[in-house]
């Protein structure tokens, strides 16, 4: 008999209670040493650095614009498509990516959908909560992703109440703005938890009690946070969370996790269709059950049922999966911790150099400075040196990762300030 959607759907879920090495992917700090440039790639989940990266001469330090895909996750996607070309399904048996994301975030993997990138995560949140035409209140800021900014600005062409929290001279979005915004009539507050932008992060968890005591919920698109520090969704309360899979969960394009709070599905519905909602029988054919036997179609409940579609870019789960083990067996609050002297170290060398600072510290993995004609003045001699960073007109973004260490931060500002 051929295997039904529930077969495969019932592998899957029990695939996905396996640990991960033996580690609670969402608690794990593993003990490591510093990175050296002279570091072993490991196949095993472990302590990453730069052994584990084809970055040859090139000091990249732009993790925050596109993370490089390991050797390892490299390494799998030519697994799969060898395992592809003889016909070998991927899924059957294997690790459900959505399970290691549930786990990097504390939540539970029915809870997480895919979706094919953060974007859309938030566009399932509008439509699902019936934002579109609507009259209601959005309250959002100045420093929220681009893409999101010009949705709320469409929507608000349509009535949508848009409330744009702009920050102060200190470069923050200050909580009591927030509150100046919201009403009786806000249904959602949305925000960047660490902006592309300035490297601002919010306080996820005052700002979700804030909005939950006027009866709003909260979105946070998590691409720039989740990979590479610590992110509850439990403690913070958030109602709605996406993150792509090709910036610090050191995944590829294509693809990405929504997280919807259980109790917060049924106020999102279902805005988009598809058959991977449903769990039925065909009931269709000749010795198929009947209608009348198995009852008709069904849909499935959880973050799956409400957001997934159809067919899943496997190709890139399978590099985000190899990915995610090695993000947990190492440890977020580890990644974090070997990280932050490095953005310390920029903070305090920068500034005397004319860079100014875009966000108060934080624990955030990228670091934006303003200088004035910045693309004309640094671009070519970073070029020169083999540098990468993010440079834009007045500012830069220099965001590192596991592969980067100090050599890298002093080489940085040693080309900046030639």
């Amino acid at each position: 008999m051929t295997p039904t959607k529930t077969s495969r759907r019932t592998l899957l879920r029990a695939a996905a209670l396996l640990p991960v090495a033996g580690i609670d992917a969402g608690r794990a700090v593993a003990s490591v040493a510093a990175p050296t440039a002279a570091a072993e790639p490991s196949s095993r989940p472990g302590a990453l650095s730069r052994a584990d990266f084809s970055l040859g001469d090139q000091t990249y330090i732009d993790a925050a614009a596109v993370h490089p895909l390991s050797i390892h996750a490299a390494a799998a996607i030519r697994a799969y498509l060898d395992r592809r070309a003889g016909m070998r399904h991927r899924l059957e048996g294997d690790t459900d990516p959505r399970a290691l994301f549930a786990q990097l975030i504390n939540a539970r993997p029915e809870e997480v959908a895919v979706v094919t990138s953060t974007s859309v995560g938030e566009n399932y949140v509008v439509n699902g909560l019936g934002l579109r035409g609507s009259r209601d209140r959005v309250v959002t800021d100045s420093l929220h992703f681009m893409g999101s900014l010009y949705m709320y600005d469409e929507l608000a062409r349509s009535g949508l109440d848009v409330q744009v929290v702009r920050p102060r001279a200190d470069h923050a979005i200050h909580l009591d703005d927030v509150a100046a915004k919201i009403d009786s009539r806000t249904r959602l507050v949305a925000v960047s938890l660490v902006s592309m932008t300035t490297g601002f992060k919010h306080d996820l968890k005052a700002l979700c009690e804030l909005a939950h005591s006027h009866g709003a919920l909260v979105y946070a698109d998590a691409v720039q946070a989740i990979g590479s520090i610590p992110v509850d969704v439990r403690d913070s309360g958030v109602d709605f969370l996406a993150a792509s899979t090709y910036k610090w969960l050191m995944g590829d394009f294509g693809a990405g996790f929504m997280y919807t709070r259980a109790d917060r599905l049924g106020a999102l519905g279902r805005p988009v269709y598809g058959y991977e909602q449903l769990d039925f029988e065909m009931a269709k054919l000749p010795y198929d059950p009947q209608p009348g036997a198995s009852g008709p179609m069904k849909q499935l409940q959880d973050a799956h049922g409400h957001l997934e579609i159809g067919s899943e870019a496997e190709i890139i789960l399978v590099a985000a999966v190899d990915s995610m083990q090695r993000i947990a067996a190492m440890g977020i609050d580890e990644i974090a911790r070997r990280r932050q002297p490095l953005v310390d170290f920029l903070r305090a060398k920068l500034p005397p150099l004319g860079f100014e600072p875009l966000a108060p510290p934080s624990n955030a993995a990228l670091a934006c400075f303003a200088y004035p004609d910045a693309d004309k003045r640094l671009r070519a001699k970073l070029n020169q040196a083999n540098v990468r960073i993010s440079v834009y007109t007045h500012r830069i973004r220099v965001a590192p990762s596991v592969y980067n260490d100090m050599r890298d931060m002093e080489k940085l500002v040693e080309v900046l300030a030639s």
